[in-house]
């Protein structure tokens, strides 16, 4: 985060969005909806991350790529 020149508020907001996506991931096994909603909002979150990296920069999104092809299965 640091090397993406985030703020301390910024972190927490993402955390919580991380957050967010784990119980939209766990309710998903009941309700398919959730797991939808929650799928889109991490692709959104790490093409985020992606350009927030881009933007600073920092060339180093490896991570980032590997959990965004992750994060629609």
């Amino acid at each position: 985060m640091e090397r993406a020149a985030g703020s301390r508020v910024q972190l927490t907001a993402l955390g919580s969005l991380r957050i967010a996506a784990t119980v939209g991931l766990v309710w998903g096994i009941r309700f398919p909806l959730f797991a939808i909603a929650a799928a889109i909002g991490l692709v959104l979150y790490f093409i985020g991350a992606i350009v927030a990296h881009i933007r600073s920069g920092d060339r180093n999104m490896l991570g980032a790529r590997v959990f965004l092809a992750l994060s629609p299965a």
